[in-house]
């Protein structure tokens, strides 16, 4: 597994290349130029070409850093730079040489900020030695680069641009080889007292093996194959249920999130109470900018009431709270499995069922059981059981990794037992404390590999939100609490 250190040396590497690639045609530029019909006036303009875009470009470009992968954004920055200077070799007029040098251009702009921005998030702890790192693999490809491109234009002009044409790639190639996989624990003591808690409570119903495993797939993942797309994430309003409707969204929105997850209990939503007003959500929804992406309601309470009077009261609920998402677009709804208990399942599914084939006529809306500890939200094999019993695409279950690990179930093999039924998805984290009990975290600060969750979703062909529940207020006030947990999902 690489170190920090080994990683930032990689790093290194990719900057000295991604620096060398810029100087190393230099020398040869002026004369390439004026061979291929550039004026005395025009050859500067080549020349300072790239240069003069990187310093442009970059007030552009470096927002992309924060928005996307930045493992992605430094091989599309080696890929436009590979191909324009392989192109050079090929141009027939000074025009060409121009715009290509343009290409290289952005595509350093593209590269530079993410690097930089890999750095301060490696060196946050000693920023000082990792970036005297970055400095000087810099420094050292501005000595050699006109050094390497005066020996390399002995055999002709155009050899320089062929070998910074393959050198990137290759350079790049091998720098992510070295940190591809490294998985770096946010927190050093939570990862120490979950391993301990594992030892103390080795007899329970989990094995320590399985425990340990969980512990070191830490969430706190840098460069991994896939970005986490930021534009896909919703907030949950659960941890404002006590505060009104504007204030909640208004702390939602101004935390960055587009979407929100609606907790489904005044004041937040009622698609039964005559007081609460739709009209109202819809303004405050554009007044905030927000879409609802889901209503966490609790539908399907009352399937398994002991009269037929109740139940049908319970499929009023859920019709209406069905017509409600279908009104503001919302993609799903969260669900109840009648009293929770596995052998009431043959009792609420022809309810479900019926709930299924409603939404389906209201044009597709997903109905989801949250994973918690009862016995069928808690128990894979008996959410699969309701799901295969009412056989419907809209209804399913929705995914809560740290509400399984909370309920002492591993998260990832629940996963494989009912993935063909996930329907919405949860997402927080947490550790296992040196008593063995679950605690929940900051995100990013906890054993829920967020990297595995979100490859394993996407694998499934999911397209829906993934949304953040904050239900660590006494780590941190929500108000300030949801921005770090949107942040740390932008950075993953």
């Amino acid at each position: 597994m690489a170190t920090d250190v080994q990683r930032m040396y990689a790093i290194g590497l990719m900057a000295f290349v991604l620096f060398l690639s810029s100087l190393v045609s230099l020398p040869v530029l002026p004369r390439l130029s004026a061979e291929l019909g550039a004026d005395t006036h025009e050859i500067p303009i080549v020349v300072s070409a790239a240069l003069a875009t990187v310093v442009v470009a970059q007030f552009f470009a470096g927002s992309l850093a924060d928005r996307f992968s930045r493992k992605r954004l430094i091989l599309l920055g080696a890929f436009l730079g590979s191909v324009s200077s392989l192109l050079c070799v090929l141009v027939d007029s000074w025009v060409e040489l121009l715009l290509l040098r343009v290409v290289g251009g952005v595509a350093d702009a593209i590269s530079m900020p993410a690097l930089l921005a890999i750095t301060s998030t490696l060196g946050k702890d000693t920023p000082g030695r990792f970036f005297g790192i970055l400095r000087g693999s810099q420094g050292l490809s501005f000595v050699a680069g006109p050094a390497i491109g005066s020996a390399l234009s002995l055999v002709s002009l155009r050899t320089p641009f062929l070998v910074d044409g393959i050198m990137p790639l290759v350079a790049f190639g091998a720098g992510f080889a070295l940190i591809q996989g490294g998985e770096k624990a946010a927190s050093e003591h939570h990862l120490a007292g979950g391993l301990l808690g594992n030892v103390v409570f080795a007899r329970r119903q989990k094995t320590t093996q399985n425990r340990t495993e969980s512990c070191r797939s830490v969430s706190s993942i840098l460069l991994q194959e896939d970005n986490m797309d930021v534009t896909r994430i919703s907030a949950c309003s659960y941890p404002l249920r006590e505060k009104d409707l504007d204030y909640t969204l208004k702390v939602i929105s101004g935390a960055g999130f587009r979407k929100v997850d609606l907790l489904g209990r005044v004041p937040h939503f009622s698609a039964t109470d005559p007081d609460y007003s739709m009209d109202e959500l819809k303004r405050l929804l554009e007044k905030y900018d927000l879409k609802l992406a889901n209503i966490g309601s609790y539908c399907g309470q009352g399937f398994s009431a002991e009269t037929e009077d109740e139940r049908q009261v319970a499929v009023d609920e859920m019709r209406k709270t069905l017509e409600a998402a279908k009104q503001f677009g919302a993609r799903s709804i969260r669900i109840m499995p009648g009293d929770g208990k596995r052998a009431s399942i043959d009792t609420v599914a022809p309810y479900f069922k019926e709930a299924a084939e409603y939404s389906e006529k209201l044009g597709g809306i997903y109905m989801g059981i949250e994973n918690h500890g009862g016995e069928i939200s808690g128990n894979p094999e008996a959410c699969a059981e309701i799901s295969e019993k009412v056989g419907s695409k809209y209804f399913g279950i929705l995914y809560e990794p740290a509400n399984l690990m909370g309920a002492d179930t591993e998260y990832k093999p629940a996963f494989d037992v009912f993935k063909d039924h996930i329907v919405h998805i949860h997402i927080k984290d947490g550790v296992y404390n040196a008593e063995g009990k679950w605690e929940r975290t900051m995100l990013g600060d906890g054993v829920i590999d967020l990297h595995w969750v979100w490859e394993k979703m996407e694998s499934i062909g999911y397209d829906g939100d993934y949304a953040l529940e904050f239900e660590v207020g006494n780590i941190e006030p929500v108000e300030t609490g949801y921005r770090k947990w949107y942040e740390a999902w932008e950075r993953a």
